[in-house]
């Protein structure tokens, strides 16, 4: 029998080296931050199963997290990205590097997100029945508001895309969507009364 030449070794070497790394990638979960604040009851749901989360709980990408009634969280995402969800809110982090930005799905409820600083280039994504914000170094609420879905902007500038209309805040302007799916309405400033009541409603 002719004996293996280089290229086949190095091609079994190869081999042999990849196969024990392939289920453990398959099983391991990718680290999206970690839980500063929870009061109440704080959930995370991966996979079909359910977790409590407490101060420096990790989250991952997948996950859900969701609070209950009388509930808030704080999570650091990443290096540059904190997120504050108030009562009865659910979002699934749908993709988070850790100074890459990424992409969350806000299922329900108000959240407060800051992202300072970063790569401008990888913004962080909103998304949900209300349309998609982009967020480059920018705090923002969004969740119910007077009634209806809104997104408002503490300090920086976001672009808003929802119902096929497109529009750009800047600090102090807000924007309201009456239905999911339905259009944003053009960006005006908020008054204090609103603005306390949003931000409220999340600390």
């Amino acid at each position: 029998m002719t004996a293996p030449g280089p290229m086949l070794r190095r091609t079994l070497l190869l081999a042999a080296a990849a196969a024990p790394l392939v289920p453990a990638v398959a099983r391991a979960a990718e680290a999206a931050g970690a839980v500063e604040e929870a009061r109440g009851t704080v959930t995370a749901e991966r996979a079909a199963q359910r977790r409590a989360l407490v101060p420096r709980s990790d989250v991952f990408v997948g996950d859900t997290v969701a609070t209950a009634s009388e509930s808030r969280a704080a999570l650091q995402l990443g290096q540059t990205t904190s997120l504050r969800l108030g009562a009865r809110a659910r979002v699934r982090i749908d993709r988070f590097l850790v100074n890459q930005g990424g992409v969350l799905t806000l299922e329900d409820g108000p959240i407060l997100l800051d992202k300072t600083g970063g790569d401008a280039a990888h913004p962080v994504q909103v998304q949900g029945g209300f349309g998609l914000i982009t967020v480059r170094g920018t705090r923002i609420f969004a969740g119910p508001s007077n009634g209806v879905f809104a997104i408002f902007v503490v300090h920086g500038v976001i672009d808003v895309t929802a119902g096929g209309q497109r529009f750009a805040l800047q600090t102090g302007e807000g924007t309201n969507i009456a239905a999911p799916g339905g259009p944003a309405s053009p960006p005006v400033k908020w008054g204090e009364v609103r603005v306390r009541a949003a931000l409220a409603s999340v600390t």
